[in-house]
């Protein structure tokens, strides 16, 4: 249905075992039937020290949805590259209407 929506994602990632990146950050945004929104979580910093392995990044915002808009998530490399791992099992979205 139209109207307005709170929308919120919580991301919880981590560095594979193998992984040789110090400092790497990961962004994440909402996308709007493939557009990127405004608003970005920026703060997925890992340190990959002392058992700093892990980060999570969330975000809640409000969005004018028409039925049929679709709703996804764009990831961006904030530092330095390397792999990191997206965990799907502590990593959510929620969408609600609330007008």
């Amino acid at each position: 249905d139209d109207g307005i929506y709170q929308v919120t994602f919580n991301c919880f990632m981590n560095l594979p075992s193998t992984a040789n990146v110090q400092r790497p950050s990961v962004g994440v945004q909402i996308a709007l039937n493939g557009s990127e929104q405004g608003e970005i979580a920026a703060m997925g910093y890992i340190r990959d020290s002392a058992g700093h392995e892990e980060t999570t990044v969330a975000l809640t915002t409000l969005l004018d949805l028409t039925s049929g808009d679709t709703i996804g998530l764009m990831f961006a490399r904030l530092a330095n590259s390397g792999t990191v791992n997206l965990v799907g099992e502590n990593s959510a979205i929620m969408i609600m209407r609330v007008g």
